[in-house]
């Protein structure tokens, strides 16, 4: 599930330079496409959820935000004029939601002695911050929706592929045989 999350960024990650490659186009065009990801990444981020064993450690977030994206993607296939209408407040909301669950997952991985939290603090803060400056910033709206929603992506599809690099993974048959006779 690791492989699947970091994909899940990446594509993310790549919804959003495409938008910045487009900046023509409106978002009705590109919304069936983002839609799609949103929907991927939800339905992974639960799927990833529900296979973990450590999933209590974690607590509600990781499940909460998987199915907030879930339907947001959704919302976003199936009502495309009302997201294009209301964009920085809409993906605002899903950055802040996002964000402050980074933070908390930074500081449960700093309790469990990670190293790379430090990387999940950063990217918490720079989502939660670009969402409530959506909010609070009405000069967006001058800005091409397709722009914000391009930013909007390459920020969360960074935030998922952090999560995916910092997720515990299994290790193979012959790199535990190779340890074991190491020692």
């Amino acid at each position: 599930m690791r492989i699947v999350t970091i994909l899940s960024g990446i594509l993310m990650l790549l919804a959003g330079v495409w938008c910045f490659a487009n900046p023509g186009a409106s978002f009705l065009s590109l919304a069936f496409i983002l839609g799609l990801v949103m929907i991927f990444a939800g339905g992974t981020g639960a799927i990833n959820y529900f296979t973990e064993k450590n999933r209590k450690a974690e607590g509600s977030w990781v499940i909460s935000e998987s199915i907030l994206t879930f339907i947001l993607g959704g919302i976003v296939l199936s009502n495309q004029l009302l997201v294009d209408a209301m964009i920085a407040i809409f993906f605002g909301m899903w950055l802040i939601f996002s964000g402050c669950l980074r933070v908390v997952a930074a500081f449960q991985l700093k309790a469990q002695r990670e190293e790379n939290w430090i990387w999940t603090l950063g990217f918490g803060i720079v989502a939660s911050l670009a969402g409530l400056y959506a909010f609070a910033n009405a000069n967006l709206f001058s800005w091409p929706v397709v722009l914000l929603a391009g930013g909007f992506f390459v920020i969360q599809g960074a935030n998922v592929m952090v999560v995916g690099i910092n997720m515990p993974h299994k290790k193979r048959k012959h790199q535990r045989r190779n340890k074991g006779e190491e020692e």
